[in-house]
C-alpha cells in the first residue's frame, strides 16, 4: 500500500506530457544520440500529442491501440513500426524515471515487417547519376558516399579535424557514436575532397556546409539539413532517369565490394555493422562472382 501511495505522490508532481516529451528529447541529446534519431523521435511524439491530450498516468494500452489503429490506413508498416518504437522508447524512459508503474507499450503487439532486402544499383548507374551533378558540394558529398558507403548523417557530420594522413583516411562516428576509420586510398572522392577544401578555403569545422550560395563558405557550425541533400539527390536521379535513394548508394557500395571479392568481415567493418548478419543482407553475389570463385578454388 505504501508503494502505491508513494507512486501517487510522484504522479501528482509530474509535469505535463508535453513537458515530459521535451525532457526526454533533452536526455537523448545528453546521451549524444544522432540528430537524425532525435528528429524522428520528436516528429513521432509530437504527432501522438496531437492525438492524445490526456496525462501520462491515464495513458493505457487501449488508447495506444486506438492511436495506432487510426494510422493503419495512412502509413506504411515501416512508418507505423517506427512510431511504435518512438513511443515505446519514451514510455520506457518514463518507467525508468518512476513516472508510470508499467510501460503500456509492452501490451501492444509489434508490427510485422516484410523481410525486405537492401536495394542496390550497378556502379555504372550510380556513376551515371554522379555525372549529371555540377554543384560543387553535392558532387563531392555524393561521390564520397558512393565510394565509402557512409550513412548520409555520417557524411554531413564530417569535419576537417576528422581527416588524417593528408585526407587519405578519416574518422566517423556512426550509430551509438561508435568510431571507425574510413580509407580513401585510390578514390576519386579523395581528389575531389582536397580540391573542394582548397577552393572554399575550408581549414576547420564542418566540411559540408549549408551556405552554398556564398562564394566562400567561411566558418559555420550548422550542418546541412538532410532534407536539402535528399531533395537535391532526387533531382539528380530523375535527371539521369534512374530511381535511387541516397541510402541506395550505401547498399550499392557494399554489393560492389562483395562482388569484387572483399570478405564479408571487411565489408561489415567498412559499413560499421555490429552484426555480420546485417552485412550478409548486402551480399548480392553475381553469377560471374560465383564462377570466378569456383574457377579459383578448383
Amino acid at each position: 500500500m505504501g508503494e502505491v501511495t508513494a507512486f501517487r505522490k510522484v504522479v501528482e508532481r509530474t509535469p505535463s506530457l508535453v513537458q515530459l516529451v521535451d525532457e526526454f528529447l533533452i536526455d537523448l541529446k545528453t546521451e549524444n544520440k544522432s540528430q537524425h534519431t532525435i528528429k524522428n523521435y520528436q516528429a513521432d511524439l509530437k504527432a501522438f500529442l496531437r492525438f492524445y491530450k490526456g496525462s501520462l498516468s491515464e495513458l493505457s494500452p487501449a488508447i495506444l491501440r486506438e492511436y495506432f489503429g487510426s494510422l493503419v490506413d495512412t502509413l506504411s508498416p515501416a512508418s507505423l513500426s517506427r512510431k511504435q518504437a518512438s513511443l515505446k522508447s519514451f514510455l520506457r524512459w518514463a518507467f525508468r524515471h518512476d513516472l508510470i508503474p508499467a510501460n503500456p507499450m509492452d501490451k501492444i503487439g509489434a508490427i510485422r515487417l516484410p523481410d525486405s532486402q537492401p536495394r542496390f544499383l550497378p556502379m555504372a548507374q550510380v556513376n551515371k547519376i554522379l555525372s549529371v551533378i555540377t554543384h560543387d558540394r553535392d558532387k563531392v558529398l555524393f561521390t564520397l558516399i558512393s565510394e565509402t558507403g557512409l550513412r548520409i548523417s555520417e557524411a554531413l557530420a564530417l569535419r576537417v579535424e576528422d581527416l588524417r594522413q593528408d585526407a587519405q583516411e578519416f574518422t566517423v562516428r556512426g550509430k551509438g557514436q561508435k568510431e571507425r576509420t574510413i580509407h580513401l586510398v585510390k578514390t576519386e572522392s579523395l581528389r575531389l575532397l582536397k580540391w573542394f577544401m582548397r577552393k572554399y578555403q575550408i581549414t576547420d569545422g564542418l566540411i559540408f556546409r549549408p551556405n552554398e550560395a556564398k562564394q566562400r563558405y567561411g566558418l559555420s557550425g550548422k550542418p546541412v539539413e538532410y532534407s536539402v541533400v535528399a531533395k537535391a539527390w532526387k533531382r539528380y536521379s530523375q535527371e539521369a532517369g534512374i530511381d535511387c535513394t541516397i541510402h541506395c548508394l550505401r547498399h550499392s557500395h557494399a554489393t560492389d565490394l562483395i562482388n569484387k571479392g572483399a570478405p564479408v568481415e571487411v565489408v561489415g567493418k567498412i559499413l560499421g555493422h555490429k552484426n555480420l548478419q546485417t552485412t550478409l543482407r548486402y551480399a548480392k553475389v553475381s553469377d560471374q562472382t560465383v564462377k570466378c570463385v569456383l574457377e579459383r578454388i578448383k
